[in-house]
């Protein structure tokens, strides 16, 4: 509950209105939620309404920019399996970084909405990598569902290289 820090009155009433943003030449419609004091009518904005309304335009912005949002983020986590600790081990990207995702507190890099993609398209893949972290003892199977994609997402076709071309050394000067 908000209290006013005018008049330190409690009661307050929570307000919205919509709004549009422009993004990348797309409209956003976007909710601004304020409060206002019964007691002096001061009109306010908690933190926590900032919040939420940075949550909501980020990941309207993730799905403009063909990315996960941040409920496709937690589907693809728990159809892989994994516990917040153990997406960082596997993902990288540090020990609170799925957990930022997916409250949309962050955004993800595309390298990183790559990978989660990747994994969850190719489950031998996905397996040869929780055994490279240590991870494998720990799953019986690996998820073989797969979640909604935003729309602009288009599928991508990777090729194994089996070798490298040898590289000459090269001098300089």
């Amino acid at each position: 509950m908000n209290t006013c820090k005018k008049c330190q009155s409690k009661d307050v009433k929570t307000l919205t209105t919509n709004e549009m943003v422009k993004y990348k030449g797309h409209d956003i419609p976007f909710l601004i939620e304020y409060s206002i004091c019964n007691n002096c009518q001061r009109e306010f904005v908690s933190k926590q309404q900032i919040q939420r309304g940075d949550c909501h335009l980020r990941d309207a912005k993730k799905v403009i920019d063909g990315l996960l949002t941040s409920e496709q983020i937690k589907q693809a986590r728990k159809l892989l399996g994994l516990t917040q600790e153990q997406a960082a081990l596997v993902f990288g990207g540090g020990k609170r970084a799925f957990s930022k995702y997916e409250r949309a507190e962050v955004s993800q890099s595309v390298a990183m909405d790559t990978l989660i993609r990747v994994y969850l398209d190719n489950p031998k893949i996905f397996k040869r990598r929780l055994a490279e972290v240590g991870l494998i003892n720990s799953f019986t199977q690996v998820a073989k569902q797969k979640i909604a994609y935003p729309k602009q997402h288009k599928p991508v076709k990777l090729r194994l290289i089996k070798s490298l071309p040898s590289m000459q050394e090269l001098k300089y000067g």
